[in-house]
């Protein structure tokens, strides 16, 4: 072989031994493990009585100097409350505190949002993860009307998916028994702000008052509030109409009289509200109960 070509080859191996080993020894970053930003709530009870209080938590799982100073709780019966920071620990992070008093019996699911950074934390109408508890609200001394979804909830709870129909059913479990009293209307809200009345149906054979069935569909992601009110009132005054459907006959009080018998003071309502989370495409629920 040429001496020169021989003497080249060596080099240029010599070269390339050199630049492997000058860059083992430049200093590389060690990596960076970083844990997601996020909101877990919990709950001082799930089963307490109207008007009874309960106090809500948050933990934001973030540095000390970074705690956002509240947190914004949706306490699933339309109203909101603002948390402020209340201490900070290594173990659960920045926490926050509020309490709350539900005024009508239902099964609400509670959410929490906040900011961290300029980052939104499982706020509702955007994407991510949205956490939740529930709390079970109960009357003392009295039946609560009852609401039940009859479509199957993906998750857990009434959580929907966007544009699904959801089928409601509502009842009064327990009839009234004063003398002359009957059940006599259903009044419906989806949480969009409107009322939608319909008659109470009584069998005449069976004597039993007819569940109201009814559907819905939201269309935009959200929480909303459904609210069941069933009018109960004195009869004494009023004449009920009647049909015949398959040989079975029913009786039902016209919605001309509601007006009449709600200004007579002779009624009762009886309400029952639920939360409805609507999710969006992208958006996935994180449930969490703790007591």
């Amino acid at each position: 072989m040429n001496k020169k070509l021989l003497y080249g080859t060596i080099a240029i191996v010599i070269a390339v031994i050199l630049i492997i080993s000058a860059l083992m020894f430049i200093p590389r970053s060690t990596p960076q493990t970083t844990t997601a930003l996020s909101i877990m709530i919990a709950a001082s009870g799930i089963g307490i009585h109207v008007d009874q209080s309960v106090t809500y938590y948050a933990f934001i799982n973030v540095e000390s100097s970074n705690a956002p100073s509240s947190v914004l709780f949706n306490f699933g019966d339309g109203t909101t409350g603002i948390a402020p920071f209340q201490s900070y620990s290594n173990q659960s992070g920045a926490e926050y505190t509020i309490p709350h008093v539900y005024t009508s019996a239902g099964s609400y699911m509670i959410t929490a949002s906040a900011t961290v950074n300029g980052q939104h934390l499982n706020y509702v109408n955007n994407n991510g993860f949205i956490p939740f508890c529930e709390q079970f609200v109960y009357y003392t001394g009295f039946t609560a009307p009852s609401i039940n979804i009859t479509s199957p909830s993906p998750y857990h709870a009434q959580i929907y998916n966007q544009s699904s129909t959801i089928f409601c059913d509502g009842h009064l479990p327990q009839s009234p028994n004063a003398t002359n009293w009957t059940e006599g209307y259903y009044i419906w809200n989806f949480g969009e702000g409107l009322n939608h009345t319909y008659d109470v149906l009584k069998n005449t054979s069976s004597g039993n008052f007819m569940p109201d069935n009814v559907s819905v569909i939201y269309n935009t992601s959200g929480i909303y509030v459904v609210t069941l009110d069933i009018i109960t009132f004195n009869a004494t005054n009023y004449v009920p109409s009647s049909y015949t459907i398959n040989g079975n006959v029913y009786t039902y009080y016209p919605l001309s009289d509601l007006s009449s018998i709600l200004s007579s003071g002779q009624y009762h309502d009886n309400t029952y509200k639920i939360t409805v989370i609507i999710l969006a495409p992208s958006q996935k629920i994180i449930y969490t109960v703790f007591d």
